[in-house]
């Protein structure tokens, strides 16, 4: 009896989940099979005027939404001054309905500024509001909007706007703008409440918050935004403002965030050719931020390419030096290629932070290599492909930033143009006969440009579109190997080895599919081509282009990243089993 009642039972749930199906599907396949109604909208004698201004649906599914584009009409129509609009009958038949709505007079404002100063209307650009053909409502509420936030971003945060001695004449609402300012309040703190270390001054530079200075609702609206984007900072608790005493005290709560990064990569490369076919490389990163308190950071990057190749890049950067908007830098490059030259490089700089997230800056870029092993060149009948030379080049810059780039993984933009010129200056080496020197020119003039483009496109609920182009030049008389650009690796020429592209001019375009599953974690379909050409003795020029997947994980105790590349170019044979395999780990601290 008990195996009885459970078949039954069993049968009956069954038979009710199945009953849920079909209906489901009924009414699914009724919705899609439900034609769709044509809807027209009739303005009486308004309608040559309104019919190409006002926006609706011309397709409806029901009633209902009738009704919702009739709202959206109304305002429509309430924005461009017809503030009295009677709807008079809706006619419904098996495939259209038809409204025939009537608008009544049709008001516009005529204002004058009132007791609003010429040069606060000369700033906002607000002529064309006060012209003799008047505005209408949405005009004046955008006019209103527009004097009322100036005043609350200077000081007036209780400021209010009305429009003093109205009178209604016709299809004119005329008078003139009075603004009641109420009490001007400066900012007096900024309380931060968490367990967080950070210099009082660094925040008031960084946020806008700056004690005794004009209110600002916007620096307000903000605060949380520009919080979220220092790397060592996270928000716990949104701001709150307390008006006393005709002072604004903000009160927000922050705590430390793990930012500091220690990551290294491992790459392995098949070299058919070669003596030893699989040869490692490797990349160790560190990152250090607010070290100090002051937001300060530092950035140290050694490579080794491997054959005794290696590389050395730090930088550092200093915000609001002298608590202005002034960005003090610096970068030291090293470069050790093999027994063949010794590469240094220094580039200081000062860039300036504007509110928009615009930075400019000048730098100075001072060049300096050597041969290291010069006695081989003793009896050499022509110049080697490198050359002992010092340059210096003094150069501008800008770059524009969004809050998003270094945040969410699926949106953000991040661009950058630097161009610089100078003099290259040729030092004769002691081993390198003299003669060898006769048909090139010591001294010259050298000019250099690069650009970065970078964008995320986001789409669907986890997937994401990464572009990236960049691209750069050198322009100058005879130039040699080791003043070159290199390009290549994950970084950049996905599929090459790194830095093993050797190029006097460059540009390439990174498309990037990915499929986010965390917040740092994501999986990747990418592939990248370019252009790229040497003007040097060993002239060349070619189109690489590389594919390849790989992964992002977050783990407990860092970020994982696992890609496969392959790479070819018209120059060599493309074979399969020259694939770059790059493998990352990114710890945080």
């Amino acid at each position: 009896m008990v195996i009885i009642r459970e078949v039954f039972f069993k049968m009956t749930c069954i038979k009710k989940i199945l009953s849920i199906i079909v209906f489901v599907i009924n009414g699914l396949c009724c919705l899609l099979a439900q034609d769709f109604l044509e809807f027209e909208v009739r303005f009486a004698e308004y309608q040559k005027k309104l019919e190409n201004k006002i926006v609706y649906n011309k397709q409806v599914l029901s009633e209902f939404e009738v009704e919702r584009e009739l709202e959206s009409i109304f305002d429509q129509l309430y924005e461009i001054g017809f503030f009295e609009v009677v709807k008079d009958s809706c006619q419904y038949d098996s495939s259209k309905v038809k409204c025939f709505i009537r608008p009544k007079e049709q008001y516009r404002y005529y204002v004058e500024p009132g007791n609003i100063g010429e040069e606060i209307l000369a700033k906002l650009s607000t002529d064309k509001y006060f012209s003799k053909s008047g505005i209408t409502p949405f005009e004046y509420n955008k006019l209103t909007n527009k004097i009322l936030g100036f005043f609350q971003n200077k000081g007036y945060p209780f400021a209010n706007i009305s429009l003093g001695d109205p009178k209604i004449r016709g299809d004119s609402i005329q008078g003139k703008l009075k603004i009641d300012r109420s009490n001007y309040i400066v900012f007096d703190t900024l309380e931060v409440d968490g367990d967080i270390n950070i210099n009082s001054r660094f925040l008031a530079m960084h946020t806008g918050i700056k004690p005794d200075e004009n209110y600002s609702e916007d620096v307000f609206e903000n605060l949380e935004k520009k919080l979220s984007v220092l790397d060592f900072i996270s928000v716990t608790r949104q701001p709150r403002v307390l008006f006393t005493n005709d002072r604004a005290k903000v009160n927000v709560g922050i705590e430390q965030r793990a930012s500091n990064r220690f990551d290294g990569i491992a790459g392995a490369v098949y070299d058919e050719g070669a003596d030893n076919p699989m040869r490692l490389t490797g990349q160790v990163n560190l990152y250090l931020t607010n070290t100090f308190e002051r937001g300060e950071w530092m950035d140290l990057r050694w490579q080794g390419l491997g054959y005794g190749t290696q590389s050395l890049d730090i930088s550092a950067g200093y915000p609001y030096l002298f608590y202005t908007p002034v960005l003090a830098e610096m970068q030291l490059m090293m470069r050790k290629q093999d027994s063949t030259y010794l590469h240094i490089q220094r580039k200081p700089a000062m860039g300036y932070r504007f509110k928009n997230n615009i930075r400019a800056k000048v730098f100075v870029d001072w060049r300096t290599s050597e041969l290291l092993d010069a006695k081989r060149y003793k009896n050499a009948e022509k110049l080697p492909g490198s050359i002992d030379y010092r340059t210096i080049l003094y150069g501008v810059g800008a770059s524009y930033k969004s809050d998003l780039f270094n945040i969410e993984p699926r949106k953000g933009f991040n661009y950058s143009i630097q161009i610089a010129m100078g003099n290259r200056n040729i030092e004769k080496n002691n081993n390198i006969p003299d003669q060898l020197y006769d048909d090139i020119e010591l001294e010259s003039n050298q000019y250099m440009g690069q650009i970065l483009l970078q964008r995320l496109f986001p789409f669907g609920n986890r997937s994401a579109l990464a572009m990236k182009g960049e691209g750069g030049m050198i322009i100058g008389e005879g130039l040699f190997e080791n003043e070159l650009f290199r390009v290549g690796g994950v970084h950049s020429l996905r599929g090459f080895e790194e830095e093993s592209i050797i190029a006097s001019s460059y540009a390439y375009l990174l498309a990037e599919y990915r499929y986010v599953i965390g917040q740092n974690s994501y999986l990747s379909l990418f592939a990248n081509s370019g252009y790229v050409e040497r003007k040097t003795s060993d002239k060349y020029r070619y189109f690489p282009f590389g594919a390849g997947t790989g992964i992002s994980q977050e783990l407990p105790a860092g970020i994982l990243s696992l890609f496969f590349a392959f790479g070819n170019r018209q120059d060599q044979t493309f074979n399969l089993n020259d694939i770059k395999v790059h493998v990352g780990f990114m710890n945080t601290f």
